[in-house]
């Protein structure tokens, strides 16, 4: 079936976007677009019990398509190697977990993580058949895939001095006795900087990417190690590897644990998941800190110019959800900024029972390529997954092209039962509209999750591509903002400037600062440690909290001391810390 749409852009006025050079898209010149949206003649049906993208990826093995089945993992950003898909089950009490063990060792898979009625998996894509007609299995859907928040003599953070923390160090509060667990994707480089005497060896490592070291081609990792180093530089380190799937991530969380680390630095997120604080890594870390006593720092994302957030309505009744602010074009704008770019459709409809998918409304994307001179467009790319209250509420594209190129994205809904808010994130690509508001990363959308924004060190400014709350659900979020853009040895020949930015940075800034913090009350549980963390602050508002820079960027000057001027005094004495116990209330 074919809906042929046509409508005039007379007078596009848009406001100038975050991202100026977007603007060159000359509206005034074109009279009209023609977007022919071609449904497909067949949706491939997947069983109740299988998520519709991993079943087309069964398919796609089954009948040696490999072109498609490569083209369905790079869209929708699945974990498949060694020729095995990662996979979360969704099991009843029908079985126990030794059979589902067993039925899984015996295609060929393995169960890598287990969370209540929730099992982490690594099948082959034979065996997704095979599982979809077992008893007991509720769904089975694709594990969500994260990943880092970084942009971009010796070389001491400029976070050091924006943060005043070298108050702290002349006290003897340097970290000593804390450890501080860094989840990353690599550290490439590590080994190097130890060597000519720049940062400590890590007290342990441990790699669950697949590969036997965590020294790999990823720089990541090392570049917020070097941040917590010069914020603490007695803190001990402790190395976690990972690609980004979701059982790694689980994985080398409780390894961390084990190792008894104090505080958990998480650089990385995503947006395939819900952003209500309820997706499976949300859990986990509300777990890791109210059962286990670990404070969880986390990115909180660099989506706040590459999003859009709105609402699932068509009040004009033409299929075509609402875009306000494109003179009823409906029409999203992406430019290419290199050879591909990723868009991921996310709107909030999953189950009530810990977001099991269970999508009610059926939404698609249609991507069209745009020629402002001709004003013609060609179709390119559309993602058409049946919602059918069992499927997760999500659609992604993945499209090649050439940095510069401008295409429009329509998004279809066939019925809207309820309003429920619609993401837009984009990688690779400037998008207008966008809005910053609603884009924070998973999993610091979890409650107890310490969520940091950006501010540009050299500016003392927040950071526009900062991700910005609230969730879902209506909380605040970030809770802190921390410098960014600072100077890195780690990025040393790498980057022209050598400077880290983006929200990675500054979580890390916080992990390190946190780590003082632990040391002057070590006794201090993981809601205290926020609080007090909450408290040492210098506000960059005249509201606070807001969701653009929490309660405020992180000050040293701001910790409750007291110390009298041109005395000294030993490690722990209690004339200048009693105003921290009193303010955790001790």
């Amino acid at each position: 079936m074919k809906t042929k749409i046509i409508f005039l852009l007379l007078t596009l006025l848009w406001s100038l976007p975050l991202v100026a050079d977007i603007t060159d898209f000359d509206y005034q010149t074109l009279t009209s677009f023609e977007f022919v949206i071609t449904e497909p003649k067949t949706i491939v049906v997947a069983p109740r019990s299988i998520d519709q993208t991993l079943w087309q990826m069964a398919k796609a093995g089954q009948f040696k398509t490999l072109n498609t089945l490569d083209r369905i993992v790079s869209a929708a950003n699945i974990v498949y190697r060694d020729n095995k898909v990662a996979i979360t089950m969704w099991i009843d009490e029908s079985k126990t977990i030794n059979a589902w063990e067993n039925i899984i060792n015996n295609t060929g898979g393995e169960i890598t993580a287990q969370q209540g009625h929730r099992l982490l998996a690594r099948v082959p894509l034979s065996a997704l058949e095979q599982l979809a007609m077992q008893a007991g299995l509720n769904y089975a859907e694709p594990q969500v895939m994260y990943s880092p928040m970084g942009l971009s003599g010796k070389v001491i953070s400029e976070g050091v001095k924006a943060t005043a923390v070298k108050r702290l160090h002349t006290k003897n509060f340097t970290g000593k006795g804390v450890k501080v667990g860094i989840l990353d994707f690599g550290f490439a480089g590590y080994q190097a900087l130890v060597a000519a005497g720049e940062l400590p060896a890590p007290v342990a490592t441990k790699a669950f990417n697949g590969q036997t070291r965590v020294d790999t081609d990823e720089a990541h990792g090392t570049a917020c190690a070097e941040i917590i180093h010069d914020m603490a530089p007695d803190a001990s380190l402790y190395f976690a590897a990972v690609t980004g799937a979701t059982d790694e991530i689980w994985r080398a969380t409780h390894w961390l644990m084990e190792q008894g680390v104090d505080i958990i630095n998480f650089s990385g997120g995503g947006h395939n998941d819900a952003h209500n604080g309820n997706s499976l890594l949300d859990q986990m870390v509300n777990e890791v800190a109210r059962r286990h006593g670990v404070l969880w720092i986390n990115a909180a994302g660099n989506e706040g110019e590459t999003h859009w957030l709105g609402k699932v309505l068509d009040n004009n009744q033409n299929q075509r959800i609402d875009i306000p602010g494109t003179e009823g074009t409906d029409v999203i704008l992406l430019k290419s900024q290199g050879q591909d770019f990723r868009i991921i459709v996310n709107w909030d409809d999953w189950h009530d029972d810990s977001q099991r998918a269970s999508a009610r409304i059926d939404v698609d994307a249609y991507l069209f390529s745009l020629d402002p001179k001709t004003g013609t467009t060609i179709p390119v790319a559309q993602s058409n997954v049946l919602q059918q209250g069992r499927t997760r509420p999500i659609e992604t594209i993945l499209q090649r092209s050439q940095a510069g190129q401008y295409y429009g994205l329509i998004l279809l809904a066939k019925s809207i039962p309820s309003h429920v808010k619609l993401h837009v994130f984009v990688e690779g690509a400037q998008i207008k509209p966008s809005t910053a508001m609603g884009s924070m990363s998973i999993p610091a959308t979890a409650a107890e999750a310490v969520a940091v924004g950006a501010v540009d060190v050299r500016s003392g400014k927040l950071e526009s591509f900062s991700s910005q709350g609230p969730t879902d659900d209506g909380r605040i979020k970030p809770e802190l903002s921390a410098p960014d853009h600072t100077r890195s040895v780690t990025y040393r020949g790498i980057r022209d400037d050598h400077r880290f930015a983006g929200t990675s940075a500054a979580a890390s800034h916080v992990a390190g600062y946190a780590a003082l913090l632990k040391q002057m009350q070590p006794s201090a549980s993981p809601p205290q440690l926020k609080k007090l963390l909450i408290r040492a602050v210098r506000s960059m508002a005249d509201s606070v909290p807001n969701n653009q820079s929490g309660y405020g960027h992180i000050d040293a000057s701001e910790v409750p001391l007291v110390n009298p001027v041109g005395t000294t005094r030993p490690h722990g004495a209690s004339d200048f810390l009693n105003p921290i116990r009193e303010a955790l209330g001790l």
